[in-house]
């Protein structure tokens, strides 16, 4: 996936009081007992559903569960700990630069077909304006030669009857020939037209494309920083997240703080504090994220 700029995930350990549950249970030996969290208010602009987001939750769990061979979360739709998504500013500049993207991969797929299609027509009106060209040059050599037979018995006073006749062919013959060639040119200049149109077509697309760029690079092109989820204690807000995959791995990364896991120092790991060389697809603890579960459950590794 195609990430553009840096998105911080961040993650507040802030201690808080769940009413019904002690701050204790959730930093200090959390893996006791499994924590309840539901999914509360999920703005319709993200365009993801309750139901989606509780299967993400759910792989998200897996994650942190599975290394230690027990429930450390359940879902319970009375929880005090409520995940929420909120849009402001953070998804709105996803959701731009993912237009951006979207328009530039159209322009591109466009522009390569354009191409393409010139290139065929290109090389047919090249293949064609040579077989033309070879026709007319023995065609003008016909009519010359025929020409200048009629030159040689004109001087004679005349052909003989059946020399006529062979004439007439021959003119005939030749008059087909122009009729055809003509033809012919008629139709080249219609390929060629084509080709200059697609020409033209191509050369806008590759304007567009390259003006979209240009923006694109002049807004987008320095790394950002901004968070794309938080967690408060008692709370979790999702503000950003570029798709199903990329918001798996946020939620995954805010589930360990509820745990009480900090962040760790390797880039492909979980708990590291950026989106950087973490699989966006099957998502499992590195040795590091485990060694920080292990600590907060008291477990030896």
């Amino acid at each position: 996936m195609h990430r553009i700029g840096t998105y911080v995930i961040i993650g507040i350990l802030a201690v808080a009081t769940f009413s019904g549950i002690s701050s204790s249970r959730l930093f200090a030996g959390p893996c006791a007992h499994p924590i309840p969290y539901r999914v509360g208010d999920i703005d319709s602009r993200f365009g993801v559903s309750t139901s989606t987001v509780k299967e993400l939750l759910a792989d998200a769990e897996e994650v942190w569960e599975t290394p230690v061979d027990r429930e450390l979360f359940v879902y319970d739709s009375e929880a005090d700990f409520v995940i929420d998504f909120e849009f402001d500013h953070r998804q709105q500049t996803t959701d731009t630069v993912r237009s951006y993207e979207d328009t530039l991969t159209d322009l591109e797929a466009s522009h390569s077909e354009i191409i393409n299609a010139y290139q065929s027509a290109s090389n047919e009106y090249e293949s064609r304006l040579n077989s033309y060209e070879t026709q007319l040059n023995a065609y003008e050599a016909d009519l010359e030669a025929y020409n200048q037979t009629v030159r040689d018995w004109n001087q004679q006073g005349g052909a003989p009857e059946n020399e006529r006749d062979d004439l007439i062919a021959e003119q005939e013959r030749l008059r087909d020939e122009l009729n055809r060639l003509e033809t012919q040119q008629d139709d080249l200049e219609i390929l060629r037209r084509q080709v200059n149109d697609l020409a033209d077509r191509g050369n806008t697309v590759a304007a567009e494309y390259n003006e979209t760029a240009s923006t694109f690079t002049e807004r987008f092109g320095s790394p950002r920083e901004f968070s794309q989820a938080i967690f408060t204690g008692d709370k979790m807000t999702v503000y950003q997240f570029e798709d199903q995959s990329d918001l798996r791995l946020a939620l995954t990364h805010e589930l360990g703080h509820a745990l009480g896991v900090g962040h760790v120092s390797s880039s492909d790991s979980v708990m590291y504090y950026l989106m950087e060389d973490q699989p966006l697809e099957n998502i499992s603890l590195t040795a590091e994220d485990q060694e920080a579960l292990y600590n907060v459950c008291e477990i030896d590794a």
